[in-house]
């Protein structure tokens, strides 16, 4: 035998049992370790996601309504108030005549110092109509019907748009001739619109039954009744469309099912249509509402301040809507997802304008929001 050859064997060794279950349980806890950072994150991100959602929605909610609410009850180049004689007596027109700008409904058992649950269904279905309630018992229009989700305030708003149009020509007792922008041209009031026609001095609301002018004597339109004109009006008078707006807590159902609270505008003034009512702002869930209302001087007041806390009223308080002269909103905004996705959270109970709101514990992200909002064309109470 050769000497040189090696005579000792090297044999390559495998993993114990032992080794192979420690090399596991290692990689097992650096991989949860990895899942739970990553899950973590998720979570982190989501939740952010929701914060910043909700906060954008609730901030954007509440432009709209101050810009909407500073634009209530405004006549275009007149400065004052005016006298308004109202031809139109049915149909969608201002619940409580047309002279007066503004009127909300109160929903039962969300008065300041009341306690409200907000339910888990919002549909609107399981809202009657009687638990909104007002000062004079006026029942709200019926196109709101069904399209309310329960607990929220509403409120109803005219406001007057330019339309391009001046007279050029009287005719008593019913038509008024126009220069500018037709009726029935592009971009033109259509037929059945709510129109004012003023000279700042006196006013009168009608509906354009579609003679090429102004014609207030049919009653095509929901209930266009006749009478003189309150003034023969003089070259130079304007002619405004006239909106009510009503803004609502409403309900948008996915096709899976799941609910979708939102803030909606519906505009009385025209049909139902496929933009109208119009959704504006997801994730608002519950709004609460109370009312700036300015004695005159025979009450101690004014007529042009909010001169004690207890003239915050609600919508079934309020004695006359026209020395309502600000508004204050709250809402509860949620996000549209349970950011952590881990099951329920406790309920939040919100203070929305003196009401305690408590929120489901569905896991959603929720905030309040408040704003005290003055109506600049109310300031000055006859």
């Amino acid at each position: 035998m050769n000497k040189d050859f090696p005579t000792t064997l090297h044999f390559q060794k495998g993993l114990s049992l032992i080794e192979l279950m420690l090399a596991i349980t290692l990689s097992f806890l650096l991989i949860l370790g990895i899942l739970t950072l990553f899950n973590g994150t998720k979570t982190t991100f989501n939740t952010n996601e929701a914060q910043s959602r909700t906060q954008e929605n609730g901030r954007f909610a509440l432009e709209i309504l101050k810009r909407e609410l500073r634009e209530l009850h405004t006549h275009g180049m007149c400065a004052g108030r005016v006298t308004i004689t109202d031809h139109v007596n049915t149909c969608p027109s201002m619940p409580n005549g047309a002279d007066s700008p503004l009127i909300g409904w109160e929903f039962a058992g969300t008065a300041e110092g009341n306690a409200y649950t907000i339910p888990s269904d919002l549909d609107p279905a399981l809202a009657t109509a009687g638990s909104w309630t007002t000062a004079d018992g006026t029942a709200f229009p019926p196109g709101l019907n069904n399209r309310l989700v329960p607990g929220s305030d509403i409120f109803v708003f005219r406001r007057f748009l330019p339309t391009g149009l001046v007279v050029n020509a009287t005719n008593q007792p019913n038509e008024i001739s126009l220069s500018g922008l037709q009726i029935g041209q592009a971009g033109a009031p259509g037929d059945g619109s709510l129109m004012l026609v003023t000279n700042c001095s006196t006013a009168d609301v009608f509906r354009q039954n579609g003679t090429g002018g102004l014609d207030k004597s049919g009653s095509g339109f929901c209930g266009g009744v006749g009478g003189n004109w309150s003034t023969a009006y003089g070259l130079g008078a304007q002619v405004f469309e006239q909106q009510e707006i009503a803004y609502f807590v409403g309900l948008r159902t996915l096709a899976n099912g799941d609910q979708v609270p939102g803030l909606y505008r519906f505009n009385l003034s025209q049909p139902v249509g496929a933009n109208n009512p119009q959704e504006l702002v997801e994730g608002i869930e519950n709004l609460q509402i109370r009312y700036g209302y300015s004695r005159d001087a025979s009450q101690g007041g004014d007529g042009q301040s909010v001169r004690f806390d207890e003239d915050w009223l609600t919508a079934d308080e309020v004695p006359n809507w026209r020395q309502v002269i600000a508004m204050r909103l709250s809402m509860s905004v949620r996000s549209a997802e349970n950011p952590a996705g881990d099951g329920d959270r406790t309920a939040l109970v919100l203070n929305l304008a003196g009401s305690n709101v408590t929120t489901p514990g569905d896991g959603r992200l929720r905030q309040p929001f408040s704003t005290t909002v003055a109506l600049r064309n109310q300031m000055i109470v006859p």
